[in-house]
């Protein structure tokens, strides 16, 4: 089975959206996760290959006798079960101006450590929303807990695309799928040789399809960034927003969390490197469960595309970085 389980892409003039589940790869300690491609039609628009989104549990020692039994302290993730899904598992809906899509998913729990499953009987949701008219994503994550164990979050990443650090010039020769290494493995293999390059594996963020330049990153006013958000969507309350881009050339990416119903510390982690740049956004949260039976719908996340056309954009955009200094 592929690593990667690609669904027909949803396309608008701005781009094709690719709904997918990536498998993961238990020897590269690579945890299963559900995520997305976000592929240009124009030249000058944003390349997201593969940015994916996890949630990191952990068992609690409250609640009933059952769950103290079982409570540890290892950090685990909400992954779904590897299994061949049908390309109608994706259901799709056209409302308005908006194309929408929604897929639930069987899921487990993940040992971070063991690296092993340590429970099931869980579920994902993922809807997503792309609008027609505006280069606009929106999409949002839920997880159903039927199992009789609360979970405790320990943190939930709404994105990540790219190497989270700068990769070393050695390292970028992996870019090219033809260039083979030999690895040491810290444990015996359980599964077939594999080679991933670092856009396979890590995803790959471009703001230019055929050039790079040096990106900035900037937390702007709320109240700018609330005001790109479409007509259609003027109930969505922005919580945070964070852009990267470069001024000087026009370019850009905003992304935004909406209002989230319980304390957690929003952080953005930007790499900054031309040839292999990446983006985290995550939220770490403050005593926040999931009781047994219960459920939980994570904050929505937009992603605008910003090309500097008009002055509000454009202000947006940050400044790219002086020589001799990063972003």
């Amino acid at each position: 089975m592929s690593r990667k389980h690609r669904f027909p892409p949803i396309s608008t003039a701005f781009w094709d959206f690719v709904f997918l589940i990536d498998w993961g790869d238990e020897d590269l300690n690579d945890t299963a996760a559900l995520g997305f491609s976000l592929l240009p039609r124009q030249m000058e628009a944003p390349l997201l290959e593969h940015a994916r989104t996890f949630v990191t549990v952990q068992f609690t020692s409250r609640g009933p006798k059952a769950a103290r039994r079982v409570a540890t302290n290892e950090r685990m993730r909400v992954v779904p079960h590897r299994e061949a899904l049908p390309a109608t598992a994706l259901r799709r809906r056209s409302r308005s101006a908006w194309e929408h899509g929604f897929i639930r998913l069987p899921a487990s729990l993940w040992g971070m450590r063991s690296h092993s499953a340590r429970s099931g009987n869980l579920s994902l949701r993922f809807h997503f929303a792309q609008h027609r008219e505006t280069p606009f994503l929106l999409w949002q994550l839920g997880i159903l807990n039927a199992s009789p164990y609360p979970l405790k979050v320990d943190s939930i990443t709404l994105l990540r695309v790219g190497p989270q650090r700068k990769v070393s010039k050695r390292g970028r020769s992996d870019f090219i799928p033809t260039r083979f290494r030999l690895f040491k493995l810290r444990r015996p293999p359980t599964t077939q040789s594999a080679y991933y390059n670092l856009t396979e594996r890590f995803g790959s963020l471009r703001l230019h399809a055929l050039d790079t330049f040096p990106l900035a990153a900037a937390e702007p006013p709320r109240a700018a960034a609330q005001r790109l958000i479409p007509p259609s969507l003027a109930s969505f309350t922005l919580a945070h927003s964070f852009v990267i881009g470069n001024r000087t050339r026009g370019l850009g990416l905003l992304l935004g969390v909406g209002a989230f119903p319980f304390p957690a510390t929003f952080e953005a982690q930007c790499n900054p490197d031309p040839l292999a740049p990446g983006l985290t956004l995550r939220l770490l949260p403050q005593g926040l469960q999931i009781p047994a039976g219960g459920k939980l719908t994570l904050p929505a996340v937009f992603l605008r595309h910003l090309a500097g056309h008009t002055p509000a954009e454009k202000a947006l955009l940050p400044l790219p970085p002086s020589k001799g200094q990063t972003s």
